[in-house]
């Protein structure tokens, strides 16, 4: 039979194959007509050549081959892998950073203003006492709601957050600084809650008050 090299395709009366780069496909038998006259199925086989495929691998591929596949070592190792894992790294960091900037550099809950009044909470305890002193701070400029009397009710809670103890103090603040002082017994306290109004508020609009925590500090 004639056989054609330039297109890789050798054909006889049996077998075929073709040759396509790296890889070869043996056809087997060619189809046709049996001695019966029944059709005969082309059987094909593939032939593939893991050497020329690694040749033109890449040096990771090939290594990976040759040594086995081993896991990256380590924490840091395993976050760094590829270029998904760095990016999911990054934005960790990222988030990790706000929260800290925020903890540290925002608002504290123990901080507030008062009707434009500056007014902190402290509270701790010693010898089995618990002190809490809400201070509302001095001011060159009286703002127009005082001269007035004001409360805070106090409020200590327990570990998990139940109130255990209220109660509340008043004072009346005309520019000078103020201090509003409670003190009982201490029942293992975590917390004080202290909301700070007018004792007598006025008829016109409802006056919103000002709500302050903090954890109780143990000297």
């Amino acid at each position: 039979m004639d056989s054609e090299k330039n297109g890789g395709i050798t054909s006889g009366d049996t077998r075929s194959s073709v040759s396509l780069g790296n890889e070869v496909i043996d056809t087997g038998e060619q189809g046709g007509l049996s001695s019966s006259g029944e059709e005969r199925p082309s059987q094909l086989v593939f032939h593939y050549n893991r050497e020329r495929r690694l040749a033109k691998a890449s040096e990771a591929v090939r290594r990976t081959y040759t040594e086995g596949y081993t896991p990256n070592k380590g924490f840091i190792k395993g976050l760094t892998a590829n270029a998904g894992l760095r990016s999911v790294l990054a934005v960790i960091v990222i988030l990790c950073a706000v929260v800290i900037i925020l903890s540290v550099f925002g608002p504290s809950e123990s901080e507030g203003s008062f009707h434009g009044v500056p007014v902190r909470l402290r509270a701790f305890v010693f010898d089995e006492t618990l002190f809490v002193a809400v201070t509302f701070d001095g001011t060159s400029v009286l703002p127009g709601e005082f001269p007035a009397m004001v409360k805070a009710e106090i409020t200590a809670s327990d570990s998990g957050g139940t109130p255990a103890a209220r109660s509340e103090v008043t004072g009346r603040y005309t520019g000078t600084e103020l201090v509003l002082r409670y003190s009982g017994t201490d029942y293992d306290f975590a917390g004080v809650k202290v909301s700070v109004s007018f004792l007598n508020p006025g008829k016109g609009d409802p006056v919103e008050d000002l709500v302050l925590s903090t954890r109780v500090k143990r000297e």
